[in-house]
């Protein structure tokens, strides 16, 4: 028998599959280029527990959506500190601030297509400690 909000969790999981194949993708386009970043290091490593989570099937959707939050801002805030490093290169800055506006729209997306409660989104983002 199904229990309560097994369907919202595995709704979740599918909405998930293409944004960490996405991630996933612009990880791989750094290479080495960031491995010593603590932020993508950050981020690669909750990736990979997002995908471990997703194949297991079992968390709760907010817990997914806080864990994509902090993989999206960790990923996105090395590929601005490039930005910031190489002072915003004229031929293609304004195209990479938009392509950061998009992905770090995502998660408000995500949780508007899961139906996760707004409520619960205020604490997405938690002070590390």
């Amino acid at each position: 028998m199904e229990e309560p909000g097994d369907a919202e969790a595995r709704g979740a999981v599918s909405a998930l599959r293409p944004r960490l194949a996405a991630l996933g993708r612009r990880l791989a386009a750094f290479g080495g280029a960031g491995s010593d970043d603590t932020f993508l290091a950050k981020g690669s490593a909750t990736l990979d527990k997002l995908k471990d989570f997703r194949n297991e099937g079992k968390e709760h959707p907010s817990t997914l959506l806080h864990l994509y939050t902090q993989a999206v801002l960790d990923i996105t805030y090395f590929e601005e500190n490039q930005l910031v490093d190489e002072d915003f290169p004229e031929e293609s800055s304004l195209q990479k601030v938009k392509e950061l506006t998009c992905i770090l729209s995502e998660p408000e997306v995500l949780m508007r297509e899961c139906n996760i409660n707004e409520e619960v989104s205020t604490d997405v983002i938690q002070p590390e400690n």
